[in-house]
């Protein structure tokens, strides 16, 4: 896993490239958890997390990420892209299984993230590697999809998040086609 030290630089480098595009990253990070609690919140999913994604919990306990934008017609929203804590996972991947009623669509997978409310990511046990397991996009709308894996591990995923931004001016979601360009200021410029 990267260090908290790598994911401090994603962020100031993601809240340049926001700026310049006339907006701003809002940012919303719990402290990190302790090993109890991401150990309880390993029984209530059923698995044990991956090394990365638990790396991350002891650094944040969570972290939602925003980007403000005004669209036409002065219409405002934040694009938010969140990272589940350990008070989240086992409620959220439930909330998804519930919702579908297809609650074994959801035996060996479990939530993690969601970008607006709508497309969620995940980890695939089934694929897990060593102590790794890959991420897959849990588009909610269609079950069909959420087993096509969008990055090998936690790690990579948050990397692949941060470079969509920094490197594409993309959004977080480097899965979704999107792009920064679309933002504009909230002064109408």
């Amino acid at each position: 896993m990267h260090s908290r030290q790598q994911l401090e630089i994603w962020l100031a480098d993601a809240a340049s490239v926001i700026a310049a595009a006339g907006s701003t990253l809002n940012v919303e990070a719990k402290p990190g958890a302790d090993a109890q609690s991401i150990r309880i919140a390993e029984e209530r999913v059923g698995f044990a997390f991956p090394s990365s994604y638990r790396s991350f919990l002891t650094w944040y306990d969570g972290m939602k990420l925003g980007i403000p934008m005004l669209l036409p017609h002065g219409y405002t929203f934040e694009s938010t892209l969140e990272i589940f804590g350990t008070a989240q996972i086992a409620e959220a991947t439930r909330v998804l299984s519930d919702a579908w009623g297809r609650e074994e669509e959801f035996i060996d997978l479990f939530v993690f993230a969601d970008y607006m409310d709508s497309n969620h990511c995940g980890f695939d046990a089934r694929l897990a590697t060593a102590d790794e397991y890959p991420v897959v996009d849990i588009f909610h709308e269609d079950p069909a999809f959420w087993r096509e894996p969008i990055a090998a591990s936690f790690a990579d995923w948050l990397q692949r998040c941060f470079e969509a931004v920094i490197n594409e001016r993309n959004y977080f979601t480097y899965w979704l086609p999107a792009n920064l360009d679309q933002i504009r200021a909230f002064d109408g410029s």
